[in-house]
């Protein structure tokens, strides 16, 4: 799958989710068939403490950094088979994870992602029909996932307004 190809169609159709539970169960709105599904880790996923100001400090330093480089290099990655992958925030929200480079992504494909690869995102894709669509769903977006499930959580909107600014 060639996310490139994806997008070229030029409007995100209806995602389908795949539950671990309800498989290929359909999404509730009505729309263009499908282009892609999203796959849901089983395990969910926990995020950085919020307590410490020195955490909190390298949180925002790692942040901006992320956002320097996709916006420099004009792509990021995200993870997929024929489906796009999910993971959960520590509140229980379902969480698009993306990162700034392919090997951080490719560490991890393993478990339940174990038959995903490393696909490639436009940033214009990211920024004019996944975020929208992340947004409208009440999804957050889980930056630079680590194999052990740690993640910067953030608002799709918050990500989508600081890349704008530049």
């Amino acid at each position: 799958m060639i996310i490139n190809q994806i997008f070229s169609s030029g409007r995100l159709a209806q995602l389908v989710e795949r539950l671990p539970y309800k498989q290929n169960v359909g999404g509730s709105i009505p729309s263009a068939p499908t282009i892609f599904e999203l796959k849901i880790m089983k395990n969910p996923y926990f995020s950085f403490s919020k307590s410490p100001q020195s955490k909190s400090y390298a949180q925002d330093e790692q942040y901006y950094a992320f956002i320097e480089q996709i916006i420099q290099q004009q792509f990021l990655w995200g993870i997929a088979t024929a489906h796009w992958s999910l993971c959960f925030d520590a509140g229980g929200q379902k969480a698009f994870p993306i990162w700034a480079s392919e090997i951080n992504a490719k560490l991890c494909c393993y478990e339940e992602w174990q038959d995903s690869k490393p696909q490639k995102i436009a940033l214009q894709a990211l920024m004019q029909e996944i975020i929208p669509y992340l947004i409208q769903h009440q999804y957050s977006l889980a930056i630079n996932r680590t194999p052990s499930g740690e993640a910067l959580f953030v608002d799709p909107k918050r990500l989508q307004e600081e890349i704008i600014l530049g």
